[in-house]
């Protein structure tokens, strides 16, 4: 009888900021801006794997022989997002409401992102 047996462990922790504001230029018209600052994330992988078999003669048994850990940081790219909205007709009574446009535009410059490992382990 063989087996496998792995166990992968993430810990870690990111830290970000996110800001917007929208704006009622007119009863009909709305506005709105946001961003968001880049994700600072520090993680860490502990990683344990064994694969044996028994052939009834000899149990064997290979495994890691120390768990493998991993130190890395991941940084995302920051997000600024533009929105509008119109309303047709009076929004003030709902019987003469005729519908509604709106739209949405993000811009993440994706060549900021950047993935560093800290450990000595390659």
């Amino acid at each position: 009888m063989a087996f496998f047996d792995d166990n992968l462990v993430t810990r870690g922790m990111g830290i970000n900021v996110k800001a917007g504001v929208v704006v009622k230029a007119t009863d009909n018209f709305r506005f709105g801006l946001a961003a968001h600052t880049p994700t600072f994330y520090s993680l860490n992988d502990n990683y344990h794997a064994e694969v044996g078999f028994n052939d009834d003669v000899n149990d064997v048994v290979v495994h890691t022989p120390n768990d493998l850990t991993y130190d890395y940081a991941l940084h995302t790219p920051f997000k600024l997002m533009g929105s509008f909205a119109y309303f047709f007709g009076n929004v003030n009574n709902v019987e003469s409401q005729k519908g509604f446009l709106s739209g949405d535009i993000e811009y993440v410059n994706h060549k900021a992102s950047s993935f560093r490992n800290n450990s000595d382990n390659s």
